[in-house]
C-alpha cells in the first residue's frame, strides 16, 4: 500500500476580475452610487504567512478572506472612482464542518441548472455548485424530496464539505419558484411608517446578471410576510421585525413571486446577518457597545455611531470582546423608533 506524504504549500496564485465598488455619495440622505473600479493586476500572488501542510490523510480547508479596506483606493472627494488591488489574508482549517472555516456552508443562495438525482447544481453570482443529497437532507418550503425540485428554482442550501472535497447538502428550502425573483441588500430608503417601499442597495439576486441595478425599490403590502432568519442562533424573544419596525441600514432579503412588476411587490422580507465593525466598551457577559467609525456607511444611512449587542446562547466568540478592543460583530439588527441593537452570531478581531 502506498501512501501520498503529506507535503508543504508556500503560496497560491488567484485569478480576480470584473471588480465592482458602490459608494455612499455626500446628498442628503445618502444614496448608492457605482464608481469605476480599475483593477490593478488580474493575477494575485498570496504568500502564506506560515507553510501549510496538505496531507493524504487529512482534509484541510484554506480559507482566503478579502481584506475589503485595504484592497481598495478610493479617488475624490466624494469619490469618483477606485483603485482595487485585492489583499487575502489566509487561515486553515481541519474540514469539520462546525463553522465556515472549516468546510460549512450556510445560505448558498442561487437558481437551480441542473438535477441528477441525487446531485443538484445551482447557480449563484460567484459560480456554478452542484451539491450532493442523502437521507439526511433536509427539504423546506413547500418540497419533501429532490424528486419536487425544479430547474428555474431560486433556494437556499445549507451544506458541508466532505473528505473529498464535494459539497453535500444539509438543508434545501425553495425560496420563490421559476418565475420569482430574489434580491438581497442593504436598506438604503424607507418610504411611509409603517414602511409601504423600501430601496435596498442591491448585493446579491437570483439573476445571476452582470449588470444588475445599483439599487432595486421594494413595494411593501398588507399580504408581505416577515420573517428573522436566525440561522445558527438560539431565537427566544427577540425584538419586532415588520413594517413598522424596518430601518436603513438592515440588511434584508425580499423574494418574489412575480419578477415582471415595477417596483418589484416583495412577498416575503427576511431579516438576513450583517457584520459591522467598532470599538468595544460597557463589555459584560451578556453583550456590550459597539462604537462605529462615522464615516462607516451603516453610521452614514443611520445618523447613528452606537449600537447596542446582545452576546447569547449560540454566539460563537473568536474573541472576547474587550473595553478598547475592535471587533468585528456579525449577527441580525434591529431597530425601534431609530434605536439599532444587534444580536451577535459570531464576535472576531478585526483582521
Amino acid at each position: 500500500m502506498y501512501t501520498r506524504p503529506a507535503h508543504l504549500s508556500s503560496g497560491a496564485s488567484l485569478t480576480v476580475s470584473n471588480p465592482e465598488v458602490v459608494v455612499l455619495n455626500n446628498a442628503v440622505p445618502p444614496a448608492p452610487v457605482k464608481i469605476p473600479a480599475t483593477l490593478t493586476s488580474p493575477s494575485v500572488t498570496v504568500t502564506f504567512t506560515t507553510p501549510i501542510t496538505v496531507s493524504s490523510t487529512t482534509s484541510t480547508v484554506i480559507n482566503f478572506d478579502l481584506d475589503l479596506a485595504g484592497s481598495v483606493t478610493l479617488s475624490g472627494t466624494p469619490p469618483t472612482s477606485a483603485s482595487v488591488t485585492p489583499k487575502f489574508n489566509v487561515t486553515t482549517a481541519t474540514a469539520n464542518n462546525n463553522d465556515e472555516e472549516s468546510g460549512e456552508m450556510d445560505d448558498v443562495h442561487g437558481s437551480v441548472t441542473a438535477i441528477s438525482a441525487p446531485n443538484f447544481t445551482i447557480q449563484t453570482k460567484a459560480s456554478s455548485i452542484t451539491f450532493a443529497t442523502d437521507s439526511n437532507t433536509q427539504f423546506k418550503n413547500g418540497i419533501t424530496s429532490l424528486a419536487q425540485l425544479k430547474v428555474g428554482d431560486i433556494v437556499e442550501v445549507d451544506g458541508m464539505t466532505k473528505p473529498d472535497g464535494s459539497k453535500l447538502a444539509t438543508k434545501v428550502e425553495v425560496a420563490e419558484g421559476q418565475s420569482g425573483e430574489e434580491a438581497e441588500g442593504i436598506v438604503t430608503a424607507v418610504t411611509g411608517s409603517p414602511a409601504t417601499q423600501i430601496t435596498i442597495a442591491h448585493q446579491v439576486d437570483s439573476t445571476g446578471t452582470a449588470t444588475a441595478p445599483v439599487t432595486v425599490d421594494l413595494t411593501i403590502n398588507a399580504s408581505t410576510v416577515f420573517s428573522v432568519r436566525a440561522d445558527k442562533l438560539s431565537l427566544g424573544s427577540v425584538p419586532a421585525f415588520d413594517a413598522t419596525h424596518i430601518g436603513k441600514g438592515q440588511r434584508v432579503e425580499a423574494d418574489t413571486g412575480n419578477s415582471t412588476a415595477a417596483p418589484m411587490v416583495a412577498d416575503k422580507v427576511k431579516l438576513r446577518e450583517q457584520a459591522l465593525v467598532g470599538t468595544v466598551s460597557a463589555a459584560s457577559a451578556s453583550g456590550f457597545t459597539l462604537t462605529l467609525n462615522a464615516s462607516s456607511a451603516f453610521a452614514a444611512l443611520t445618523g447613528q455611531t452606537t449600537v447596542a449587542v446582545t452576546v447569547q446562547s449560540g454566539t460563537n466568540l473568536k474573541v472576547t470582546p474587550a473595553n478598547g478592543s475592535t471587533v468585528r460583530v456579525r449577527g441580525l439588527v434591529f431597530v425601534n423608533a431609530g434605536a439599532y441593537t444587534m444580536l451577535a452570531a459570531r464576535v472576531d478581531g478585526n483582521n
